[in-house]
């Protein structure tokens, strides 16, 4: 099975990535050019950053006290939720492709299926 066959019919990708880790956008998108993946977009994960909790705090529901050592999961989930709650709003595709920027593409090559059997 070659390689366009396995990816036809791939989702859009959103990947998340912190606007200073400059290193991990260009893994993730040469990964994608290796691949001829070119339906992607990046999130940045520096809108809630865990250090600026009282520009954000208000998305937090109830007026509850945050231990600070989870100030950086909150802030990564908001991130997702905002990411799919875009996609929900500005496309009409019934799947998307969430992942993190250090997701290693590399086990595509050992798929014995295609995309759109999976």
């Amino acid at each position: 099975m070659n390689l366009q066959d396995k990816l036809k019919g791939l989702p859009t990708i959103y990947y998340v990535n912190l606007d200073n880790r400059t290193d991990r956008r260009e893994y993730m998108e040469s990964q994608f050019d290796h691949w001829g993946i070119k339906d992607y977009h990046r999130v940045s994960a520096s809108k809630y950053l865990a250090s600026e909790y009282q520009n954000w705090k208000h998305l937090v529901y109830g007026d509850i006290e945050i231990d600070k050592k989870f100030l950086p999961i909150i802030a990564n989930s908001i991130t997702h939720l905002e990411m799919i709650k875009d996609w929900l709003e500005t496309t009409n595709d019934p799947y998307m492709i969430m992942m993190e920027d250090d997701y290693d593409l590399s086990l595509i090559k050992y798929w014995n299926f295609d995309w759109n059997y999976l």
